[in-house]
């Protein structure tokens, strides 16, 4: 998939996602923060650890705006990266409009704390 047009604010995708000292990756979901305005997008990863954190947001089936991951999951939003959307494999889900904004409003309070 190369089109960002196509990634909006709330999608879930599928991406090598970095580890953070750059040492290798993983293919693991992704929440996109906001919509793609060129070819990087901003993304939080996604983890089945759901040992939640402060920063961490649990995603219900409830949270969906279709079919949901086949896991529960934590998104992690303190772990935010731009990266190109020529490493996105696949759309695999997305929230409702409502969960989107309530993550984006918590992102915009973490930065901001």
């Amino acid at each position: 998939m190369t089109n960002s047009s196509k990634f909006k604010a709330g999608e879930i995708l599928l991406i090598p996602f970095p580890y953070t000292d750059m040492s290798s990756k993983k293919v693991r979901p992704v929440f996109v923060v906001r919509d793609a305005v060129d070819e990087d997008i901003l993304v939080a990863p996604i983890s089945t650890n759901v040992n939640r954190g402060k920063n961490d947001y649990l995603i219900g089936n409830e949270d969906y705006g279709g079919t949901p991951l086949p896991v529960t999951s934590c998104l992690r939003y303190e772990k935010l990266v731009t990266l190109s959307s020529s490493l996105v494999l696949k759309k695999v889900a997305t929230l409702k409009t409502a969960v989107t904004k309530k993550i984006q409003s918590k992102i915009s309070d973490f930065i901001l704390a």
